[in-house]
């Protein structure tokens, strides 16, 4: 017993040791705190009926912030959840004007230092008399930056205050400071007033209107203190509220004089806004300036603007038709069904292409290609490493008798039909809530795929031979353990294995079929998913139902070992995939702790290895499965999954938790060339706004829609995308490539995918220049050929050009 416990007391040293690293690196287990927050009031006590102010202050260490509504180019607004007693009304957060923050080309608008976030409470007419007190709660969630960018958060903020006759707390004169730096929109009169050299006309989708500002005092006796704002330049600015349908640039000050400052700002109407005819929008923006008046007073003057400019809308915008109303499915005579492809899309994802009329489709056809598209799985790469265990499972049991060939087959395809039951189950929840999901969706979910590396890896190591469960008192050698009989329990998990890993990729014809299912009511998504998985199961229950067929399969012998291995490394491949597209979900650090779960993963089979050798003791064998239990929970526990919420917690983007630097996107223009000086493709990324401008300006577009977790699209870009001609013909005609990324969950990329018919990537479109409304879909798997084919048929007349 006591080699057993020095057995498990090292892993969880090393455990802990790990995470130590852990909590010194990314503040899993005790932050080093760079804010301070704390909840406050104005007020020492509440009286029925009366309003007051709570607000949370933010203390920051030096030379980091945090963020203002608007963010800027990067960053994470701060938030602030409250909790209130029954019978509290809470008003909007008041924010103080920020600070402008630049960095290179960066410009982000931020609080350093100190800051209040103030809301107005109202108590109610009538208060309980045998209530003494009560409690008001906040939680708070930020990221603070300074060169790297940390997520913080305090939870569980509580203030008490009791009854009685209200006075002014000590933290009032901190609410009436920071009160004088928030801008009031209620204000009858603005202290400071932002003139405009020229009134905007209204203006229509993806126009633009350059804005000439004048800042000024609104009192003649007080004007710009020019002194002040040479010192300190962020002392005065104009902060735009980023806003629908507004696309704005970060107004940039020219000339200073006491008359005011000169500003120039440029707003542009998102090009797939679809207004009403004769919408009017407003536009805002907050302004702070420090002030010089009689006798050389001195103030901060702040000020919030609201410009109404008129939106064009109707077809004088280039507007969208009505999009059409969403169609119910119903069978038909022929036994198909009826469906509208732009069901789930707010009709059409581009101005340029009309909604999709409703159309009708055979039930029939699209089970068949689901039938077809499962039985493709088998071949496709992301499953290949299951569906070699499953080969080998078939040669261990050649001499065996046929009932128990066929039942173990049975297993494994109930195992992928159960998986595929489950997947269903939750693609039709979803939807019912109101998501928008689709094929491989689980893969965008970062859980789901550190529990599937896990797997995965601990299933590799088991084919090394780390660690094997055998049973008492057999002797055997390793030989022995290679063609040890399968179970029915190991049947049923490698077809639930085989579904995790083949959902990710989608086989040619399976795209068309899985965008018609996913429009259809939850009855017929059932029957969808169950038709793919009979197709995923159909060869194994073939080779069961004719055992004869195992003869043509090699004989159990020592060449298995080697064998095994193999898949072990296929395996320990897979894992290398998973842990890649994981990189994409939660960044760089998130992988270092995924990795340490992994290390613990393996301490936990090497555990279960020794401690379920054929002489051990039932004590033996249940004090390995609780160490391993143990390790693999607690390493799950400490590392991904506590980095997941705390940045989760925090509200960060995908960026922020991969703790990118954000980028500018590069300009979508009709110049921009289509490859670079080495003749390699120059990708744009993804936006409806990115299309529209390219379409517009008379460019031929190769829309690639992609994630880092499907096969079937890395494969489509080493080989076809790859190739000499495909870049060739990219160069000759000018053709701007767009990528959306939908490792993440996106609902514009979703609604885009929803119009093609199609409920997963990868998504290949071509749309001709001067003509996209002839669009070309491209096959799921590409060749070289068949891209330049239709790059060649897009450049052609417009009587050559046809949707496929």
């Amino acid at each position: 017993m006591g080699n057993m416990l020095r057995r498990i007391l090292l892993p969880l040293l090393t455990l802990v040791l790990l995470t130590s690293s852990a909590q010194a690196q990314f503040g899993l287990l005790g932050p080093v705190e760079r804010v301070q927050a704390e909840l406050i009031a104005d007020t020492t006590a509440i009286e029925p009926g009366r309003s007051f102010r709570l607000g949370v202050r933010y203390q920051i260490d030096p030379e980091w912030h945090i963020y203002w509504k608007t963010s800027g180019d990067a960053g994470l607004p701060t938030e602030i959840t409250w909790r209130l007693p029954e019978g509290f009304r809470i008003g909007e957060i008041q924010w103080p004007v920020p600070e402008r923050f630049v960095d290179g080309e960066i410009v982000t608008y931020a609080y350093s230092d100190e800051v209040v976030l103030v809301a107005e409470v109202i108590a109610p007419e009538a208060l309980d008399p045998a209530v003494e007190s009560w409690t008001f709660g906040a939680d708070s969630h930020w990221l603070v930056c300074k060169v790297e960018c940390v997520p913080g958060e305090k939870i569980g903020m509580e203030l008490t205050l009791p009854a009685g006759v209200a006075a002014p707390s000590q933290h009032a004169p901190l609410f009436e400071h920071w009160a004088a730096l928030t801008p009031d929109p209620t204000a009858a009169e603005q202290p400071l007033k932002l003139e405009l050299a020229e009134e905007p006309q209204a203006l229509a989708p993806g126009e633009e209107f350059a804005v000439q500002l004048r800042l000024r005092a609104a009192e003649t006796e007080w004007s710009i203190d020019e002194a002040a704002v040479e010192a300190d330049p962020a002392s005065m600015g104009i902060f735009p509220v980023f806003s629908d349908p507004w696309e704005v640039t970060h107004p940039e000050r020219g000339e200073l004089d006491a008359g005011g400052a000169q500003f120039d700002w440029t707003v542009r109407v998102r090009p797939d806004y679809r207004p009403q005819a004769g919408a009017e929008e407003t536009l805002r923006a907050e302004a702070r300036a420090p002030l010089v008046g009689p006798g050389g007073a001195q103030r901060v003057a702040v000020a919030q603007f609201n410009l109404p400019i008129g939106i064009v809308g109707g077809a004088s915008a280039g507007a969208t038709p009505e999009p059409a109303a969403p169609a119910t499915a119903r069978a038909d005579d022929a036994g198909g069904l009826a469906e509208s492809a732009g069901a789930e899309a707010d009709g059409a994802p581009f101005s340029f292409l009309a909604a999709r009329e409703e159309v009708r489709h055979s039930l029939l056809k699209f089970l068949l290609f689901a039938f077809i598209g499962g039985l493709i799985l088998n071949v496709m790469p992301c499953v290949l490493p299951v569906v070699s265990l499953k080969v080998m499972s078939f040669v261990r049991q050649a001499g065996e008798e046929p009932g128990r060939v066929f039942r173990l087959g049975l297993s494994f395809a109930g195992g992928v039909l159960a998986s595929f039951a489950v997947l269903a189950a939750v693609v039709i929840g979803l939807k019912l809530a109101g998501a928008q999901v689709g094929w491989g969706f689980h893969m965008q979910e970062p859980r789901f795929v550190i529990v599937m590396t896990g797997v995965v890896f601990a299933l590799g190591l088991s084919l090394f031979g780390v660690w094997e469960i055998g049973l008492p008192g057999a002797a055997t050698n390793k030989l022995d353990g290679a063609t040890r009989r399968e179970g029915y329990g190991g049947a049923f998990f490698n077809g639930v294995l085989a579904t995790a890993l083949a959902t990710p990729c989608t086989a040619p014809v399976l795209g068309a079929a899985l965008g018609f299912a996913f429009s259809q009511p939850p009855a017929v998504i059932m029957l969808f998913f169950l038709t793919i998985g009979a197709g995923l199961a159909f060869p194994y229950v073939l080779l069961a139902l004719n055992p004869g067929w195992l003869r043509f399969l090699p004989r159990p012998g020592h060449w298995m070992d080697t064998f095994r291995q193999t898949m072990g490394f296929l395996l320990m491949a897979t894992v290398v995939w998973l842990v890649w597209v994981l990189g994409g979900q939660i960044g760089p650090d998130g992988v270092a702790l995924t990795l340490g779960f992994l290390l613990m993963v393996g301490v936990a089979c090497w555990l279960l290895g020794k401690g379920f050798d054929y002489q051990a003791s039932v004590a033996r064998r249940r004090v390995s499965v609780a160490a391993a239990l143990a390790l693999v929970l607690g390493g799950y526990w400490l590392m991904p999954e506590r980095y997941i919420r705390f940045m989760s917690g925090a509200g960060a983007t995908a960026a922020a938790m991969a703790q990118v630097t954000p980028q500018t996107t590069p300009a979508a223009t009709e110049q921009a060339p289509a490859v670079d000086a080495a003749g390699q493709i120059l990708w744009q990324p993804f936006s409806v706004e990115r299309v529209e401008q390219l379409a517009a300006g008379g460019r031929t577009i190769f829309l690639d829609f992609t994630a880092d977790w499907c096969v079937t699209c890395k494969v489509n870009e080493a080989g076809a995308l790859a190739s000499t001609a495909v870049r060739e013909a990219f160069a000759e005609h000018h053709v701007a490539a767009v990528k959306g990324d939908w490792t993440r969950r996106d609902p514009t990329i979703g609604r885009v995918l929803s119009y093609f018919e199609r409920s997963g990537v990868p998504l290949y479109v071509v749309f001709p220049a001067d003509r996209p409304q002839d669009y070309i879909v491209l096959s799921e798997l590409l060749t070289p050929q068949a891209v330049v084919g239709a790059i060649e048929k897009a450049a052609g007349p417009a009587t050559e050009t046809a949707q496929n």
